[in-house]
């Protein structure tokens, strides 16, 4: 029995001298890799935070380019241009606005209709006049049109 111990004893102190240095070497690079896998965690968020950055000025940019854009169109659009002053014909059914710029309708016009103009503003045209039964009126108010509904008459 005493042979058993002494055997069981000696296996003891062998496994436990044999495989105590590999596991403090596993924990000493269990801790190397975590605190080494932290930097590269904090790098990546950083790297993130960055790029997050990056998009929200692109973002930014791009909304100062689109403003720049619609404030040149509004100002090409806003510039009143006079033209020689010409007969025009409704090319189908055509609703008229109140001002260049309105979208509410006041009237709608038939196709055929002829009418006088000689200011544009933007896509839209100035009526000066119009003729009922072939005699020509001056226009009452301001009468817009869209252009891309009429043509020039000869």
């Amino acid at each position: 029995m005493y042979k058993i111990f002494a055997i069981t004893a000696l296996l003891g102190f062998f496994c436990s001298t044999l495989f105590a240095e590999p596991l403090e070497n596993v924990d000493a690079a269990v801790r190397e890799i975590t605190i080494v896998s932290q930097g590269y965690e904090q790098k990546l968020q950083t790297q993130e935070e960055k790029c997050k950055a990056l998009e929200d000025e692109i973002k930014s940019l791009k909304n100062q380019i689109n403003e720049l854009k619609k404030s040149k169109k509004s100002t090409m659009e806003e510039s009143l241009v006079s033209f020689s002053p010409t007969t025009f014909q409704t090319q189908k059914e055509a609703p008229l606005y109140p001002s260049a710029k309105s979208r509410e309708v006041v009237e709608y016009w038939e196709k055929g209709r002829s009418f006088t103009a000689y200011q544009k503003q933007g896509e839209r045209i100035r009526i000066s006049g119009y003729f009922v039964e072939k005699v020509w009126q001056k226009a009452e108010g301001d009468l817009w049109i869209d252009a891309a509904d009429v043509a020039k008459k000869f």
